[in-house]
């Protein structure tokens, strides 16, 4: 006689209540003043526009020779700099945040909490593509310097140099994460590790040539 099977009793998962609470953030007002040139490297339009015209003609189009046309110098270095709306140059507020996202390597942030938790205030936007600025104090001149185009090739670019600057701005973060003594230091660690521009300690495509650099004014 086979045995009666008694039905098992249904598992229980026992549930965790999570308590999400409301963001708090913190803003604060600083300013930052160059150690080293900053030289500003603006993708110009002149640039996108060959780039768009070469990939809508495709790679089956047919390909001629053509003579280099002479290279208007001063045209370049204008293009170089990102001005606002209202005509002020500024330096692009994505710069300065990621630096500080950079600089969170030598700390124990994680980068990517960091990029979630940190936001430098716009104080107007680049007049051709829109992106967030914050306005830069300085006289900038044309600074024309050998580039590596590439492994083996070099070119002549022609940039915006501003030998002495300085910048005002807010930054906004999250106080669940940071506190403002946190920014002030990360905003340093990006000054003297990380740098802005072109020629940056933290260059993606060399070891940087001392340009970009800044600290943090304590007393302003």
């Amino acid at each position: 006689m086979l045995d009666k099977v008694k039905p098992r009793a249904a598992s229980v998962i026992p549930t965790t209540r999570v308590t999400i609470t409301p963001p708090k953030f913190g803003r604060a007002k600083v300013r930052i003043v160059g150690t080293a040139p900053y030289i500003q490297n603006r993708f110009s339009s002149d640039n996108r526009d060959r780039m768009y015209a070469a990939q809508k003609e495709g790679s089956g189009a047919k390909r001629t020779r053509k003579a280099k046309a002479p290279k208007d110098f001063e045209k370049i270095y204008k293009a170089s700099m990102h001005v606002s709306q209202k005509g002020w140059i500024g330096i692009p507020a994505s710069a300065l945040r990621n630096a500080m996202i950079d600089a969170c390597r030598l700390t124990e942030m994680d980068m990517v909490r960091a990029k979630m938790c940190i936001k430098i205030i716009a104080q107007g936007l680049d007049a051709e593509n829109l992106e967030p600025l914050v306005e830069i104090k300085g006289a900038p001149r044309m600074h024309v310097e050998r580039v590596k185009v590439g492994m083996s090739s070099t070119d002549l670019a022609s940039r915006a140099l501003f030998e002495k600057w300085e910048a005002t701005f807010e930054i906004e973060w999250d106080d669940d994460v940071f506190k403002a003594q946190d920014i002030v230091n990360l905003l340093a660690r990006a000054g003297w590790q990380v740098g802005i521009g072109a020629g940056r300690p933290l260059s993606k495509m060399s070891g940087g040539t001392g340009k970009g650099t800044f600290e943090v004014d304590m007393k302003g």
